[in-house]
């Protein structure tokens, strides 16, 4: 179900729960917000013995899907939603043969965007984010992890070209420590038209999980960070690093990108005109 502030409480919209079967198991949600009419699509996975990714818009009063679904792979697969002009919804999602894909909404059907994302055929791609620009330029976020637990993952950016049909990789690899594992890129554009990402970078193998932050935006030719590492050290993780929106990309928030323990979490904010220069703070 989704439910929405209205100022004193919760309100759940439509009042029911979103599956499409009640028999049926659901996992991996996402929201997104329609540009234009300000209202909410959700997506998740639903396993009735085949699992569907389904895809609903709410209207005011009822929840209308996208189509009929998509088949998606693995049930705990995440996937990753956004809205783009005209209020259309694209989608990034894992299919039946474990490969990243992107679909958008046609007005009929979902249609492919691109072909696979996958930069490594042997690996698994996972923590999806997607972002839409003004122009209607997609973007995608992703991370691929060598099957053999503990060996590495790596983080990508990568923008639809609508020239060559296909996505384009955007520089290398976020990795900042090779020796780390990267993972969960979240993107997010700025108010300025800036593409910015975060992600976090952990080490699982020392006994202790070891993680730092990391927030760059894309210059046109490379990423450049923002302000230094946040959360370094050992005990400290960066699990789940969010953007928030709403920023230009010289003022932006960064949530969780600094926690201790594990499922804590702080607010950080850059701000190059605050002190200290070029720096995460903590807000309260």
């Amino acid at each position: 179900s989704v439910r929405r502030w209205d100022g004193t409480g919760g309100e759940t919209l439509g009042g029911v729960p979103l599956d499409r079967s009640v028999a049926s198991n659901t996992r991996q949600g996402s929201i997104a917000i329609g540009p234009e009419d300000g209202e909410p699509r959700v997506s998740f996975l639903e396993n009735d013995g085949t699992v569907t990714l389904h895809v609903l818009q709410w209207t005011g009063t009822a929840w209308p899907e996208y189509g009929t679904g998509i088949v998606s792979s693995y049930f705990w697969a995440p996937n990753a939603l956004a809205v783009g002009p005209s209020d259309v919804p694209v989608v990034a999602w894992r299919d039946v043969a474990n490969d990243l894909r992107v679909s958008q909404w046609n007005g009929t059907a979902w249609a492919p965007v691109g072909g696979v994302l996958d930069v490594l055929a042997t690996e698994t791609p996972d923590g999806p984010s997607v972002v839409v620009g003004s122009a209607g330029t997609i973007l995608v976020g992703w991370n691929e992890i060598d099957p053999t637990y503990g060996s590495g993952s790596n983080a990508y950016v990568a923008r639809f070209d609508s020239l060559s049909s296909s996505f384009v990789r955007l520089g290398d690899a976020l990795d900042v420590d090779i020796a780390l594992d990267a993972y969960y890129p979240d993107l997010a554009v700025a108010t300025d038209g800036t593409l910015v990402v975060a992600w976090g970078e952990y080490d699982f193998g020392n006994g202790v999980s070891e993680g730092r932050g990391y927030v760059a935006r894309w210059t046109g030719t490379r990423f450049q960070p923002i302000g230094p590492e946040v959360g370094a050290g050992l005990g400290a993780t960066t699990n789940y690093p969010q953007l928030e929106g709403g920023f230009d990309s010289d003022k932006m928030k960064a949530d969780n990108l600094n926690a201790r323990p594990f499922d804590d979490s702080l607010l950080r904010r850059y701000d190059k005109d605050s002190a200290p220069q070029s720096d995460f703070v903590a807000k309260v």
